[in-house]
């Protein structure tokens, strides 16, 4: 009697009830940290996945197939694919060479996105649950910092990336050439500094000694998951390392010679090819505890780590439809060969140094410009190519090859003019979408605030001020079409206004009622003719039109203003 075919259902229970069995090793392939290559039990796993499913139970074997990998890594491991047994040949493996940018948004969405103000943007990545962990901190801290305040606060802070002072105190100087209204009319000088000294963004409660980041780590992650509220929606991904200018004392600090900025905190950021940030992470140096495969080459578990939200979020279907680009420093075949298995297509190049030497292609050094040799391994289809151009330049691919070969434009120096010189198309295609995180940093500098502290902290605040502006400067411009579009200019001041317009009517409240209150329960004469009430008590003189506070027999002008 043949046997029934296991509905969906019978299924599910299988895998929640007996995940020791050995037909589930037959349904889903679990590689084992040092042992997963190519296998029997793999092509099972093709053979069960290219039949006629039912689009929920791909979604949920993918799912679970990522869950109880990342279940298998161990610390101590420092290969994903270690039995996996190369066959370099020569030639390219040929792949569609139509890659897309496609652009996931809906229709419900976009319109969202186009009818919402600059400020709303801003606010949906820094958010008001953001805000109230930094007043809550703050609070512990001894400074009872209220949000008009920390809105009015983050407004003159944001003001400095297109208001430049040499000092901050000048946006308060009584000389006009220095001066700006409107931060004098929202907030005190002394009330912005007192705001500026006890502002924490961590609480006691957070301290974690094996976490050099701690003082951060809770408002970072609620950043990652603001910034993710609209998904992955592009799918052309890029992962690189983004520098925040900074002369702090601190282990965190990094130096690195060639760049523009060379000395600072170092970000692992994924972004689109477009700039918009998808994830990031600070660097704490070769010696922290990172979350998995911690012996694992420091570029790959960067990746890894970076892509555990995208694994988690999206389907197998879904992951097919990416394809991630990174630069030298992170690739290598494992890693391509691991990410290509769980349906993600990956580019980049590669050191000579991470390539067996057996391997190698070697370019004569005489040789032309656009000289080209390519390699593929043919167990996994990853393309080896390298190619002649100021120097040997090589690059990796489980999506790309060779053909077709494109122009670029190179200077020759024999005819002392620019002419053409054709490149592999994995080269074209990387050079299209590797510069994602490239763009978002520029962005970050385009708003580079001028108003700076010797805490390392306030450096990954002010980066996690300068990158919603840039996220929403990306995703409203994604929106709109080309005449539409808006620089980040536009929309800093409009944060801007709004907040210390905010911060100066409620300002002007707060000293109306204070009056008022003081005029009802102190009468000026009772004051004048008892010196002993100058000691607690607010005093209002109509000849100077001030308010005045006296402590301990000294007085002190706080604002000048006349009352009617």
């Amino acid at each position: 009697m043949p046997k029934r075919k296991k509905s969906f259902a019978d299924q599910h229970e299988l895998y929640e009830s007996n995940d020791s069995d050995d037909d589930y090793a037959e349904l889903i392939n679990l590689p084992n940290p040092d042992d997963s290559g190519d296998s029997d039990e793999e092509s099972d796993n093709e053979d069960f996945h290219s039949s006629n499913l039912d689009g929920n139970i791909e979604d949920f074997l993918s799912q679970y197939t990522y869950r109880k990998i990342s279940k298998c890594y161990r610390d101590d491991q420092t290969k994903l694919e270690n039995e996996h047994v190369y066959q370099w040949v020569d030639g390219e493996k040929i792949y569609n060479n139509d890659i897309q940018n496609e652009l996931l948004l809906s229709n419900t969405e976009k319109a969202k996105i186009c009818i919402s103000s600059y400020v709303e943007l801003f606010e949906m990545f820094f958010t008001d649950d953001m805000k109230n962990y930094i007043i809550e901190a703050t609070r512990e801290n001894g400074y009872d910092l209220s949000k008009i305040d920390l809105n009015t606060f983050l407004g003159v802070i944001i003001l400095s990336s297109f208001n430049e002072r040499k000092s901050q105190r000048d946006y308060w100087s009584s000389d006009p050439l220095l001066s700006c209204d409107i931060v004098q009319q929202a907030i005190t000088r002394n009330t912005f500094e007192q705001i500026k000294s006890h502002l924490k963004c961590s609480k006691p409660a957070d301290k974690n000694p094996n976490d050099k980041a701690w003082r951060v780590r809770v408002l970072m992650n609620k950043f990652r998951k603001n910034i993710q509220r609209f998904g992955y929606f592009q799918t052309a991904l890029s992962i690189d390392e983004m520098m925040a200018k900074s002369y702090a004392r601190t282990s965190l600090l990094q130096f690195i010679r060639g760049k523009p900025i060379r000395r600072g905190l170092k970000f692992w950021g994924c972004c689109r090819s477009d700039g918009f940030l998808l994830d990031f992470d600070l660097y704490c140096g070769k010696d922290s505890n990172e979350n998995l495969l911690n012996k694992y080459s420091l570029g790959s578990r960067v990746v890894m780590n970076l892509l555990v939200p995208f694994f988690k979020k999206l389907s197998l279907t879904e992951i097919s439809r990416f394809h991630l680009y990174f630069d030298n420093f992170f690739t290598n075949f494992d890693l391509i060969l691991h990410l290509q298995k769980q349906g993600l297509r990956c580019t980049g190049t590669i050191r000579d140094n991470r390539v067996p030497k057996e391997a190698r292609n070697v370019i004569d050094k005489k040789a032309l410009r656009g000289t080209c040799i390519a390699k593929h391994d043919q167990n996994s289809g990853i393309n080896y190519i390298s190619i002649k151009d100021s120097k040997q330049v090589s690059i990796a691919s489980s999506i790309a090859g060779v053909s077709p070969k494109l122009p670029s434009q190179r200077y020759s120096a024999e005819k002392k003019a620019r002419v053409d010189v054709h490149f592999p198309c994995a080269f074209h295609t990387y050079n299209k979408f590797m510069g994602g995180v490239d763009l978002h940093d520029n962005h970050c500098n385009n708003v580079l605030l001028c108003i700076r502290s010797k805490k390392w902290t306030w450096v990954v605040l002010i980066r996690l001020i300068q990158s919603p502006i840039v996220n929403e400067l990306v995703l409203y411009n994604t929106c709109k079409s080309e005449d539409k579009k808006v620089g980040s200019k536009d929309f800093t001041m409009s944060i801007v206004r709004q907040y210390l317009e905010n911060g100066k009517k409620h300002r002007s409240k707060k000293h109306e009622v204070s009056y008022k209150e003081l005029k009802k329960t102190i009468p000026l004469q009772n004051a004048r003719s008892e010196p002993q009430n100058f000691a607690t008590h607010v005093l209002y003189i109509s000849v100077k039109h001030a308010l005045m506070i006296t402590m301990k027999n000294k007085v002190r002008i706080i604002e000048f203003r006349n009352y009617k």
